[in-house]
């Protein structure tokens, strides 16, 4: 396993899940306007995410233990099975990482 993680790779993946999730549930998730709260907060993730991406040096990295972390969380996660549930994973995920590396990006 790596030692790191890109933080720009990591949070276009978490865009990429939160963006899918939303089309599960039959929606773009580039047009939205709807009134399913999950796909709203599904795109709201996606945004967010992005916006750190486009904030994130080149540079700045995620430390194993951190993902190694989340990789815990979900594995031990029942939530995966649940559209809630996911959407409620990659919300923490986000907020977890996204305060310190965004800080970092300022």
């Amino acid at each position: 396993m790596p030692t790191s993680m890109s933080a720009r790779t990591f949070f276009g993946v978490v865009s990429a899940l939160a963006r899918a999730e939303a089309e599960a549930h039959g929606k773009s998730a580039t047009n939205f306007s709807g009134g399913d709260p999950i796909v709203h907060r599904c795109v709201r993730i996606a945004e967010v995410a992005e916006s750190v991406v486009s904030r994130c040096p080149s540079s700045a990295m995620i430390p194993e233990a951190e993902f190694q972390a989340f990789a815990r969380q979900i594995n031990n996660s029942r939530l995966l099975f649940y559209a809630e549930g996911r959407t409620k994973l990659i919300e923490a995920i986000l907020l977890e990482v996204a305060p310190p590396l965004a800080k970092a990006a300022e």
